[in-house]
């Protein structure tokens, strides 16, 4: 996916990359293919992105944050140190 220019507005962002997520939750495996395990990864400390990542549990998706404390509903939780 080619890289995306955004407006330096306050969230434009994190706006777009929620767009481009929910996008990417649409997909569905097709018919009669085996099912693949769908993860999404979020890379921030920014609690904005919890309902993306109940929306992808909800269709499916397995999902991981990274960030520097673990108070997000993910699945899995990785810890970066600042």
């Amino acid at each position: 996916m080619p890289i995306q220019q955004v407006p330096t507005t306050n969230q434009a962002a994190d706006i777009a990359l929620r767009a481009d997520v929910e996008e990417k939750l649409k997909m569905r495996t097709p018919e009669g293919a085996a099912p693949k395990q769908r993860v999404l990864v979020i890379i921030s400390d920014d609690y904005g992105f919890q309902p993306t990542l109940l929306h992808a549990q909800e269709v499916g998706w397995c999902t991981a944050v990274v960030s520097s404390q673990d108070k997000f509903l993910a699945d899995a939780w990785l810890q970066w140190e600042m």
